[in-house]
């Protein structure tokens, strides 16, 4: 029996910064170990951390598991996967959990193959039943059902976690964590794919249920011209363009960026309603962003109602200054 009892989250990161998915599985990691009276730990594929390692260990990570290997500087499943099944077969980690990102999914499918266990994708919430077993919840069915999906005894077990459905727990700046720094064997197995160039990513392709960040305009931009402005600010938030029903009826945008209750529901991290009163149609296509900031000239506009943050105003002025001041960080970084 293991009696570590450790459970592992895969941490992410871009540019030297942690991504929010990976503080959002430190907490849903920490009530599992908790549960199974054992400790959080987190593993990360890096050569330079920084100071990740203490905002990881704030979030009430014990272990650190710096994977540190030139060799892995390209991303392939078949490098990293392997390197974190050899880990996991020599540490015996309980649970390892993943987010529902392109990286996380990735890893996780392939761990698990090489692991030779069970899967649960996609997940809500977890829990560990009475029997130490794994349990997600996630939904099926288009959303309408909610199925509850338990791990076999088969160990590790392995989850991965949609984005936005953890709340993040606040950090404890003082908190320390163990630091182990692994060289791993050279990955020498065939490589059946490798990246030979990358390229930007058109961000007016991306579907908008899968943007983290929209812009949306309604009634209230008055023409398609005003959606220029707002292609440009989803540019530099790293985002696409939405609209309202009104809109897209108008024949400024095309019908495949209606969000509402007959368009699109969409869900990203932030989402910018310029000129949108909030009608209920188009509020049930994005009720569950997770940041809403309204901008509209009508204080009595129910979209202020969703709203994190609601600015009064014209939306061109407060858009064009956003534009600029963006603008100008881009240009100084």
């Amino acid at each position: 029996m293991n009696v570590n009892r450790e459970v592992w989250i895969l941490a992410e990161h871009r540019e030297g910064e942690l991504e929010d998915i990976t503080f959002e599985l430190a907490s849903a990691g920490k009530r599992v170990a908790d549960k199974l009276d054992g400790s959080l730990s987190a593993v990360i594929f890096s050569e330079q951390i920084a100071d990740m390692t203490n905002r990881l260990a704030s979030h009430a990570i014990s272990k650190i598991f710096i994977i540190n290997d030139s060799s892995l500087r390209e991303y392939t499943t078949e490098a990293y996967a392997e390197t974190l099944s050899r880990l996991a077969q020599e540490r015996r980690p309980e649970i390892i959990l993943c987010g529902v990102t392109p990286f996380g999914s990735d890893i996780a499918y392939g761990l698990a193959a090489r692991l030779e266990t069970g899967l649960i994708t996609d997940c809500v919430s977890l829990d560990v039943n009475d029997d130490g077993l794994l349990a997600g919840e996630k939904t099926v069915y288009n959303e309408r059902l909610q199925a509850k999906i338990i791990c076999s005894s088969v160990k590790p077990h392995i989850a991965t976690i949609s984005p936005g459905v953890c709340d993040v727990r606040l950090p404890k700046p003082g908190n320390k964590a163990e630091v182990v720094t692994l060289t791993p064997e050279p990955f020498s197995a065939k490589r059946y794919a490798r990246i030979t160039g990358t390229v930007r990513a058109d961000l007016k392709k991306i579907p908008l249920d899968q943007a983290e960040v929209i812009v949306s305009g309604g009634r209230g931009i008055g023409g398609p011209e005003g959606f220029d402005a707002l292609e440009k600010l989803a540019e530099l938030l790293g985002g696409c363009v939405g609209a309202s029903l009104v809109a897209c009826d108008n024949g400024w945008v095309p019908e495949d960026r209606h969000i509402g209750q007959t368009g699109l529901i969409v869900s990203p991290r932030l989402y910018l309603a310029v000129g949108i009163s909030g009608s209920i149609y188009h509020a049930m296509g994005m009720k569950d962003s997770k940041y809403i900031v309204a901008i509209n000239k009508d204080r009595n506009a129910p979209i202020f109602r969703l709203a994190d943050l609601g600015i009064v105003g014209d939306w061109r002025e407060t858009v064009n200054e956003l534009t600029d001041h963006l603008t100008e960080i881009e240009r100084d970084s």
